[in-house]
């Protein structure tokens, strides 16, 4: 791995049009060859096609980092959106990216602590344990003994933010799935800023574990000391990621309870505290041996206005009675559904369009415990339902408008659902919020 992240825009749209071409050679290759291949040949050629470009796309995130490498993160969750040969690839990128080589690493800590690591520290491993999107992070010890992850950001990675978005998008074209794909890009762009201010994710790291309170949840604590804008230096948390502790065979009542935290972290954050975790991605938990879980990775944090929970709670509630007409006053008081579209609009939309996203809603909320593993692909019925509400005509029309609070609320709901089939976990999802 080469120690240099490439930050100038020619340099990283360059890589990116080059990987393409790859890819789009390899696509056209596989194309030509198929009327000359047996059913057996095609399939077994189109599953190498797609490996092979699995890793060439991987490898070139890997380097460009940043934007390009959550897009990453974000698509290997999309398990209805790529072949499945593109999402085991990509998964790597939450925990298994290639780390920044030792030099460099020891030239960003002395940059931003005005010491080299063995100066400041009792013991730096520049050999990091973890490497994702924006950093790394890397085991250090204290001068008293204090066991440390100290999470190191990509040198100029905040400088390269606006121009990823284009060249993420030049570099998947060729991925099936590339239009639903793309939907999620200006909600990425939204929040890396913020991201890659480390001074930001130090004080939220610090606001959920004075206010979530929740025994079983265990958040690092800060060391502002060894802390800036592009170094964190947290306290050592010991635990599995989630395919790690899956491969550990725990039981089901392990699994429930660990997908039971996970959920109620999302409940009492949105509802009680109007502020939540908006990075559902499996690298942020760590199960612990004690049954506790590990909450990780504060950088994407979303307010809410006490407000929109209200009118949040009165839709989930609303949903699963079928009260259209609260449903519809609702979304008028979210200033989603336009008060001059008339009734006989709004009647037909839900009807015809809404109706059956809220069925699905509401699905979860109806029994008193849901079973992810028995209703195995049940997140991925979403995206079909959300496809046809932006194809509507009233969409178009703008009778019905977007709220970005619901952007981050239900793509984090949406991740949970994905991890929780992962876990195969059975979840109670009823409570005074979302249940009449």
């Amino acid at each position: 791995m080469s120690s240099d992240i490439p930050s100038g825009k020619l340099k990283r749209s360059g890589l990116a049009a080059m990987t393409a071409a790859r890819v789009g050679a390899r696509q056209l290759s596989h194309v030509a060859k198929r009327p000359f291949l047996s059913a057996e040949n095609r399939d077994q050629h189109e599953q190498e096609t797609d490996a092979a470009n699995a890793k060439v796309i991987f490898n070139a995130l890997t380097q460009l980092r940043g934007t390009a490498l959550k897009v990453a993160q974000m698509l290997s969750m999309e398990t209805d959106m790529l072949p499945e040969r593109y999402r085991h690839e990509l998964a790597k990128s939450y925990y298994q990216v290639p780390p920044l080589n030792r030099a460099l690493i020891r030239k960003v800590v002395r940059q931003e602590l005005g010491h080299a690591p063995d100066q400041v520290f009792a013991s730096f491993d520049t050999q990091a344990f973890a490497a994702a999107s924006l950093g790394q992070v890397h085991n250090a010890c204290a001068k008293d003994g204090l066991k440390l992850a100290i999470k190191v950001q990509y040198p100029g990675i905040d400088a390269t933010i606006r121009s990823d978005i284009q060249m993420v998008r030049q570099l998947i074209k060729h991925m099936q799935g590339y239009e639903s794909a793309c939907h999620a890009l200006n909600e990425i762009e939204a929040r890396m800023q913020e991201e890659t201010d480390y001074q930001l994710e130090a004080d939220n790291t610090r606001w959920f574990d004075q206010h979530l309170k929740m025994g079983q949840v265990i958040i690092p604590a800060v060391y502002d000391q060894w802390s800036s804008k592009h170094l964190l230096s947290m306290e050592k948390l010991e635990g599995k990621h989630l395919q790690e502790w899956l491969a550990t065979n725990p039981s089901q009542q392990q699994r429930n309870q660990a997908a039971q935290t996970i959920y109620d972290i999302y409940i009492r954050s949105v509802f009680e505290l109007n502020r939540f975790h908006a990075d559902p991605n499996p690298g942020n938990y760590l199960f612990c041996e004690d049954g506790k879980l590990g909450l990780i990775d504060f950088g994407c944090v979303k307010t809410l206005t006490p407000r929109f929970a209200a009118n949040l709670s009165t839709l989930y509630q609303a949903v699963v009675v079928a009260d259209t007409d609260t449903l519809l006053d609702t979304y008028r008081e979210l200033g989603m559904l336009k008060s001059d579209s008339g009734d006989g609009f709004s009647n037909a939309y839900f009807d015809t369009v809404l109706s059956p996203f809220f069925d699905w809603v509401s699905r979860p909320f109806k029994c008193e415990c849901f079973d992810f593993s028995a209703n195995a692909g049940y997140a991925a019925e979403s995206l079909k339902l959300l496809e046809n509400i932006r194809k509507h005509k009233g969409f178009d029309d703008g009778y019905l408008v977007l709220n970005s609070d619901f952007v981050f609320t239900d793509r984090t709901l949406y991740g949970l659902y994905k991890i929780f089939e992962q876990m195969g976990a059975t979840v109670r999802m009823q409570n005074r919020w979302t249940s009449a």
